[in-house]
């Protein structure tokens, strides 16, 4: 379960509106195979847009990857 009080802005990733945690640069991203909510490392945040790197479903090991 996550602690959304840490989630206090909102940014976009792959077109999503994700909760972000901007002291821990996480976000909290839906895998596209479940749905799954993962802690997600924030490389870069810029005019609202966040940029991650491809990550790992710890639900059902599924693959996201990075959005263009």
């Amino acid at each position: 379960m996550h602690d959304l009080d840490q989630f206090t802005e909102t940014i976009t990733i792959c077109d999503e509106e994700c909760p972000y945690d901007p002291k821990r640069k996480i976000a909290l991203v839906m895998c596209e195979n479940c749905s799954n909510q993962e802690e997600v490392d924030v490389v870069s945040v810029e005019n609202g847009k966040g940029t991650v790197y491809g990550f790992m479903c710890s639900q059902c090991g599924h693959f996201n990857q990075p959005c263009e």
